[in-house]
């Protein structure tokens, strides 16, 4: 969120009075505001607030209303006008939250939403180019939900096998073993949806440095709070298991 804060524009003439700017920023820090936001920068016209955007946002909404009213405020880019209150999270089709290309094996992983503005929630757009897919494994202290978007996507949750077109889904519990593989004949796309995101964001930009799916390594599985269980699930040539 960004505001510009305005002159009062009681003062007659676009005069200043420094006795009463110094009033008005006694008041504003009466009500939480920081000293940090000095005289010289309010003589301005319009001033960008960024500077003192934590400050405000950590007012309460009564102190934060009661200032709004002492000084003229305009919202630059959306319509929030009470403290703690988030921006919406814009991500475009086909794109990732950091704007990165995130490669592990034959899938792309574009996150969507993780633990920086939610939380603790992970949403990660997975697009697999050819039939297959990770090793089975569980999460320690995570669920995991899995939305198909485009495609056929085999799914294993314990001994359950399900076979998921586009708007199908599944929850993969915690400490419950899974694995999943495309197993359309192009392309195909789900959402992995994780909570709490634990350290899988982590997870996913190390094995990304190699471009590669995580290896049948008990250790690396454990050092992120997940445990290897098996190979990853078999794929025949015509899409069936």
């Amino acid at each position: 969120m960004r505001f510009a804060i305005s002159i009062p524009q009681h003062m007659p003439d676009g005069t200043f009075d420094p006795a009463r700017l110094r009033d008005y920023l006694g008041r504003a820090e009466e009500l939480g505001f920081h000293s940090a936001w000095t005289l010289e920068a309010v003589l301005r016209p319009a001033i960008p607030a960024r500077a003192i955007r934590k400050i405000v946002m950590k007012m309460t909404p009564e102190a934060f209303h009661t200032w709004r009213r002492k000084f003229h405020m305009s919202e630059a880019t959306d319509h929030n006008t009470a403290p703690g209150i988030p921006s919406a999270l814009l991500v475009a089709a086909g794109q990732d939250r950091f704007g990165e290309q995130r490669r592990l094996g034959i899938n792309a992983m574009d996150y969507k939403v993780t633990s920086q503005e939610s939380t603790g929630l992970l949403i990660v757009e997975v697009t697999s180019q050819a039939k297959g897919g990770p090793e089975r494994h569980l999460h320690v202290a995570q669920d995991e939900w899995f939305y198909v978007l485009e495609g056929q996507f085999l799914i294993e949750v314990a001994a359950q096998r399900f076979r998921l077109t586009s708007g199908d889904a599944v929850l993969a519990p915690r400490r419950v073993s899974h694995g999943w593989a495309n197993v359309g004949d192009g392309k195909g796309r789900l959402l992995a949806v994780l909570t709490p995101a634990g350290k899988t964001e982590a997870l996913f930009r190390e094995l990304a440095k190699t471009a590669s799916l995580a290896p049948p390594d008990p250790a690396l599985w454990r050092a992120y709070d997940l445990e290897w269980v098996g190979l990853p699930l078999p794929v025949r040539e015509d899409g069936f298991h």
